[in-house]
């Protein structure tokens, strides 16, 4: 009895105070016709290196322990790793002659970090950011081995015609779709107007 008395204890010591967590939640990144669109930049690389960010100190003299008990919670930024990557065909957004980039990432877990590993080639889909080019879990990075699709497509867009088909099913889930639905498109200064016909 007096050890589940103890324990009791114990536990709640382990839990008084603000505890704070983060996870990675991702939707599926879709395909690359549509992941391509939404990049700022794809290129197909080999890792070079990759430099981890510094340890944060504590400051101020006083023990962990006592900085956590008189300071208020304040969020806490994701600590960034630096992946130097030897570019070896530019899809979108750099410049074609560009030998190297530096893309960060996050450690990995809570922060969607992607685990990059040096020597090993990748299609790489990033977004600018601030902090530089950033890459996660969450986009369609892959090794170049598993990015065969991702290929075929981002090569062929050069050779793309101007045109394409939009289909738009109107009316509620899992109901029949309504004819006669007006539906306007407009982009890059011109507008298209049509009606759904069932």
């Amino acid at each position: 009895m007096n050890l589940w008395v103890r324990l009791g204890t114990v536990l709640a010591i382990l839990f008084i105070g603000p505890v704070t967590a983060w996870a990675c939640f991702c939707a599926d990144s879709g395909p690359p016709c549509e992941m391509a669109w939404k990049a700022d930049v794809v290129f197909a690389g080999t890792v070079l290196s990759i430099t981890e960010p510094p340890v944060p100190t504590v400051t101020g003299g006083s023990s962990i322990g006592r900085q956590l008990q008189s300071a208020p919670p304040q969020p806490t930024p994701f600590r960034k790793r630096t992946v130097r990557v030897q570019v070896a065909e530019a899809l979108k957004g750099i410049a074609p002659g560009q030998a190297e980039i530096e893309i960060v990432t996050g450690l990995g877990g809570g922060d969607c970090g992607y685990n990059f590993q040096a020597g090993t080639a990748y299609v790489i889909y990033g977004y600018r950011t601030p902090e530089g080019i950033d890459v996660g879990i969450c986009s369609r990075t892959r090794p170049l081995a598993d990015a065969a699709e991702d290929l075929a497509y981002l090569r062929a867009v050069p050779t793309l015609p101007d045109t394409g088909v939009i289909y738009v099913i109107a009316g509620p889930p899992f109901r029949p779709p309504l004819s006669g639905v007006r539906t306007t498109i407009n982009g890059e200064g011109s507008q298209t107007a049509a009606s759904t016909v069932v």
